[in-house]
């Protein structure tokens, strides 16, 4: 039953395709032949073309959209990468710059310390310098006072002795009468006035030398005073010198130490800066290649897939066109049968009508 329904439907398809190209049903040999050599030539001919030109559209729309797809996933990996990298640039910005602020603040706590360290020897050196400046001029007020007091000692000690040998012992008086008590007062008065006269001088005299002694001290002393500050002057200018010259080898260290660790510091830096970079670009160079690859494989791939459904269309192609020239011929052959048969039967109808009675 399935065999019959296909040919039926095979013939009908033939003799709508006959139909259509103008060849009548009944014909003779030689349409046969011309039908059975040319017609379903043309119409296979015509039927490849068709198909082809059928099958081109719909292979390039197809083509077109796997392009366009193609396109559009090639824009959202590189969409993602960028997003990604923007990322990691980020991430990596703020780690350098993290770091970077870390680094500062540790080399300015560490100059912070080292000027509070400064400043705590220099403020002890200048606090242990003013105390033995204090008791030194303890010590010299001491030494000046006791020198000062030797030496009025010895000046009132040399003047006593010099007004107890220049003095003159007076004579025991005696008891008299009014009379001769007013004599003695008389002659002793006359007899007073010289000596007066010369003790005041004498008393003069050694009040001048005691002057010009009191002046030779003080001048001496003066003289002593100032010899003592022009030292205690140049002992503080040398120490103060010093503690200057100090301060500038110590600051001077400290500078050439900083230096040293800035450049230390900033040769680190570079170091790491560039080896950060040079890992990144490996990173970059790395993922470079591998997405390039992944590219290339996913081409290889979609090409693959690409010749297969090729592939596969043409084989379909040509079993369905194998397939339509077989009905084809299958239709032709069975339409030529029954073409027989009628023929053989009209032929011994003719002859049966033309044999005598």
């Amino acid at each position: 039953m399935h065999l019959v329904s296909r040919f039926s439907l095979l013939s009908f398809l033939v003799l709508f395709f006959l139909s259509f190209g103008g060849l009548p049903v009944l014909a003779t040999d030689k349409d046969a032949k011309k039908a059975k050599s040319s017609r379903p030539a043309k119409k296979d001919d015509r039927s490849k073309k068709g198909r082809v030109r059928r099958g081109a559209p719909t292979d390039r729309r197809v083509s077109d959209y796997n392009r366009k797809i193609a396109e559009v996933e090639k824009r959202l990996e590189a969409t993602r990468r960028g997003v990604k990298a923007a990322g990691e640039s980020y991430k990596s910005a703020y780690a350098r710059n993290r770091k970077e602020l870390e680094d500062l603040k540790t080399r300015y706590q560490g100059s912070e310390a080292a000027a509070k360290k400064t400043i705590d020897g220099l403020r002890r050196e200048q606090d242990s310098l003013e105390k033995a400046r204090g008791k030194y001029r303890d010590e010299l007020k001491a030494r000046q006072d006791a020198e000062a007091r030797r030496q009025r000692d010895e000046a009132r000690a040399k003047a006593a002795a010099d007004s107890k040998k220049k003095a003159v012992k007076p004579a025991s008086r005696k008891k008299t009468s009014a009379k001769s008590t007013t004599r003695v007062r008389s002659s002793s008065k006359r007899a007073e006035d010289p000596r007066r006269a010369a003790a005041a001088a004498e008393a003069k005299k050694k009040s001048e030398a005691r002057k010009k002694a009191q002046a030779v001290v003080a001048a001496e002393e003066k003289k002593k005073r100032d010899a003592r500050r022009a030292l205690e002057a140049a002992e503080a200018k040398k120490k103060s010198d010093v503690r200057r010259k100090a301060q500038a080898a110590a600051a001077a260290e400290e500078k050439k130490k900083r230096d040293a660790r800035r450049a230390a510091e900033a040769a680190e830096e570079k170091k790491k800066r560039d080896a950060h970079r040079a890992a990144v670009a490996a990173e970059a160079k790395k993922k470079a290649e591998a997405r390039k690859a992944a590219i290339e494989a996913a081409a290889a791939e979609e090409k693959k897939k690409r010749d297969a459904r090729r592939a596969a269309a043409t084989a379909e192609a040509k079993k369905k066109a194998e397939a339509r020239r077989a009905a084809i011929e299958a239709a032709a052959a069975e339409e030529k049968k029954k073409r027989d048969a009628r023929r053989a039967a009209a032929d011994a109808g003719k002859k049966k009508k033309s044999k005598p009675r």
